[in-house]
């Protein structure tokens, strides 16, 4: 077999056989640390090292953020952050629609914690991190990014997202009363 097909069941095997002997938490903790260190990888691939890796800060007392991956330059801060989302059974079984809903909840959860970290950016310029190091605005341009790591061991691309949005565009929404 390809690595393309390998790598994927795996992955699923893996994360599979641990249910036998680790909590739901400690698997997910897994997942999401398997996701951002295959994001630093593939950004590692191509030349590009973070300046905050797994940087975590004070959110006025109302608990902790935690930036997965900053890139930046002078003129540009990239927010990277990464979603390690299982799939329910509903999405494993072929339930119409529990897939999109699984991959829109990691796309959704993903993209609001960057626009927490935006929000302070832009509102008291710079974000202060507990290791002491401090993450500045001065003018730059803001992107936010998601990484999704679906049970399928493989982060969804541009052509992921060309698939849903068109699948999007052509859906028929109803609902009881």
């Amino acid at each position: 077999p390809t690595a393309s097909v390998l790598g994927p069941a795996l992955f699923e095997a893996t994360f599979a056989a641990w249910k036998t002997t680790k909590t739901d938490q400690e698997i997910a903790c897994q997942r999401g640390d398997a996701a951002e260190r295959l994001a630093k990888y593939l950004f590692a691939k191509h030349g590009f090292q973070p300046s905050f890796e797994n940087a975590i800060y004070d959110i006025n007392g109302q608990g902790t953020g935690e930036c997965d991956l900053v890139f930046e330059d002078e003129e540009n801060i990239i927010l990277v952050e990464c979603k390690a989302k299982a799939l329910t059974r509903g999405a494993m079984t072929g339930m119409q629609g529990d897939a999109l809903l699984d991959f829109a909840g990691g796309l959704f959860a993903s993209q609001a914690q960057a626009l927490r970290h935006e929000r302070i950016l832009r509102s008291v310029g710079s974000i202060h991190f507990s290791d002491g190091t401090r993450l500045d605005l001065r003018d730059r341009q803001i992107t936010r990014l998601t990484a999704t790591l679906l049970d399928h061991g493989a982060l969804q691309d541009r052509w992921m997202l060309s698939n849903v949005y068109n699948a999007l565009l052509s859906a028929q929404v109803t609902c009881d009363s």
